[in-house]
């Protein structure tokens, strides 16, 4: 695959999950470079990460291998308000 066709299916894959009703995800990281896809950001839970596979899978991206590092990072909303130097 070309350079211009890896980043092409990086950007398909990008809008997929920003696009799809389940994940709306826009700070997941796609790098494809010939026949590998690697994802790399974070979600705030298990359903979103579950999601991310879901449209992987959807997507049918046979002719690559497919490394999803995705991590499940919680995030604490706090009550206080933060306080700038």
């Amino acid at each position: 695959m070309s350079a211009a066709a890896d980043a092409y299916l990086g950007e398909h894959i990008r809008d997929a999950l920003a696009h799809d009703d389940d994940v709306g995800e826009l700070d997941i990281h796609v790098k494809v470079t010939d026949a590998r896809i690697v994802l790399t950001g974070n979600v705030p839970d298990g359903e979103r990460l579950a999601a991310v596979d879901a449209v992987l899978a959807r997507l049918e991206l046979t002719d690559h291998a497919v490394s999803n590092c995705v991590s499940v990072m919680r995030f604490i909303e706090s009550t206080e308000p933060e306080q700038l130097s």
